[in-house]
């Protein structure tokens, strides 16, 4: 069993990737906490920012003016974080098939659709998963030490877990194997996926991203028949707020999509700047 709560990892994680070299922080201010739902958005990779939420209703414009100076988008990522349950037995399939003790996390039917869907639907953006290859608080005290946390995380695109797969297992950062039925995964280094994404993109405003990100949103949640569910969520969203932010409601209406759809899968939303 994991002594790491999924909080703890994550939060290091984020971390570690603003405490990147060549990277210097920038907050914008805690404008998206609360009822927007975001729990973490990084701006990268020559500068950052994390967002973790106050109530809005007193910033009236501020919110879009902020994030419209962020300039130069070029991709996005959406990671859902996954604690790694630690497995010995070895009577279990997994263990037969490592032949050693190893890794592993279940995978969420409905959030697999949604985050496999909409992968397929956005060029530059990568959905992924990232897991521990660790379990005890100690391993987690020294690797942040040592600036390891990404070097010992298991990292994998959502889209290749699909084919009804019902869990992920592996015993490094860098294997893979998938079940019910065994199937090798390819796992992501995280550093070339960002520059992957940024050379096969086009530099972009946050504002079309934004709204970009949304469109995709929709049609993915549409053709799995949560159109209506993500439409009546981000109304509830918008409405108490659109009245503080007249400037700019189809940007708005766009955020609080994204936001919902981030709460639908439980990701974190990461943005990539030239």
């Amino acid at each position: 069993m994991s002594k790491i709560e999924e909080k703890e990892f994550e939060v290091a994680f984020m971390t570690e990737i603003g405490n990147s070299p060549n990277q210097y922080g920038h907050s914008i201010g805690q404008v998206l906490e609360g009822d927007w739902g975001f729990e973490a958005l990084l701006l990268l990779p020559r500068r950052h920012a994390i967002f973790h939420h106050p109530e809005l209703h007193w910033l009236r414009g501020r919110l879009m003016r902020e994030l419209d100076g962020f300039r130069g988008v070029r991709a996005n990522l959406l990671i859902q974080f996954k604690r790694s349950d630690f497995r010995s037995g070895k009577t279990s399939k997994p263990y037969k098939h490592w032949n050693a003790k190893y890794y592993e996390y279940r995978l969420d039917k409905d959030q697999q659709k949604l985050l496999e869907g909409f992968s397929r639907k956005t060029r530059s953006t990568a959905v992924i998963y990232a897991a521990p290859v660790f379990h005890l608080r100690k391993d987690l005290l020294q690797h942040k030490k040592n600036n390891a946390i990404i070097s010992h995380t298991n990292i994998v695109h959502a889209s290749n877990l699909g084919k009804n797969h019902k869990r992920h297992t592996f015993t490094t950062a860098t294997n893979g194997k998938a079940f019910s039925e065994p199937e090798i995964i390819e796992t992501v280094n995280l550093e070339q996926l960002i520059k992957t994404l940024k050379d096969n993109s086009q530099e972009t405003s946050f504002s079309k991203n934004l709204k970009t990100l949304a469109q995709a949103v929709q049609e993915t949640c549409q053709e799995y028949r949560y159109g209506q569910y993500l439409n009546e969520m981000s109304k509830l969203r918008f409405n108490y707020e659109q009245d503080y932010y007249p400037e700019d409601k189809e940007s708005l209406t766009s955020l609080a999509i994204v936001s919902t759809f981030l709460e639908m899968t439980n990701t974190k939303w990461v943005v990539s700047l030239e």
